[in-house]
């Protein structure tokens, strides 16, 4: 796991989530107690991680949740990770753009006014330059949405852990049974 924002994860270091070089305001705001980053004026906000930079390689899958109170019809988020290649800028990238018609994650119409989760592979992001996915450096958001709140930004393997199972005894009732089970646990709730 590879995570830049996302309370549940221990992030990456990052050096900033509001880059001097594009014209979006990236803060934090607390949402139903939750650290949550909002970008207002947006039409490039980027985070950049110099000190936390990190070879993609083992965690192909992307994901993120964002919010918006804009319609989206005709509307796009696009967002690129910019891989320097062990260098001091970038030397290639890997984009998506999401818009009303992009597949395989299209940007919904009309806006559900709830959180939308973007899951894609790295795979299904357009490469720039190349592929490489060795040295991820920064990522930039640009679209013309307006103020965007996003969550959940990290790369993963898919792979679920578990770091401690627990055994419990259940008892399923009646048996035979027609429509209605009982079901009776010896965990502690």
């Amino acid at each position: 796991m590879k995570s830049i924002f996302c309370e549940e994860y221990n992030n990456i270091g990052v050096d900033t989530y509001d880059t001097p070089w594009c014209p979006g305001t990236t803060n934090t705001v607390m949402i139903e107690g939750r650290p949550t980053q909002v970008i207002t004026g947006l039409g490039c906000e980027g985070i950049e991680f110099i000190t936390g930079r990190f070879d993609a390689t083992e965690f192909p899958f992307f994901h993120m949740d964002i919010w918006t109170d804009t319609p989206t019809m005709d509307k796009s988020f696009n967002f690129k990770f910019s891989n320097w290649t062990g260098g001091g800028g970038e030397t290639n990238a890997l984009e998506y753009s999401m818009t009303n018609a992009s597949s395989p994650v299209p940007l919904p119409n009309p806006n559900p006014g709830t959180w939308i989760s973007i899951d894609l592979q790295l795979s299904d992001f357009t490469p720039i330059n190349g592929g490489d996915i060795t040295d991820f450096v920064q990522f930039v958001i640009s679209s013309d949405l307006g103020t965007v709140y996003y969550d959940n930004l990290y790369l993963h393997n898919n792979n679920l852990s578990v770091d401690e199972f627990s055994q419990v005894n259940i008892s399923v009732y009646p048996n035979p049974t027609l429509n209605v089970w009982n079901v009776k646990t010896s965990a502690q709730t």
